[in-house]
């Protein structure tokens, strides 16, 4: 799963992910963080 998908994965389902080991916190994290922040 790239960054973009576990940016824009609902949480229930990424409750999921980590519980089964498929994604770790740490990538979520990571992914989220390095998101550009767009301001208008």
């Amino acid at each position: 799963m790239n960054a973009t998908e576990l940016c824009f994965t609902p949480a229930t389902e990424l409750a999921g992910l980590i519980g089964t080991k498929k994604v770790s916190p740490s990538e979520v994290m990571e992914a989220v963080l390095a998101r550009p922040v767009f301001r208008s």
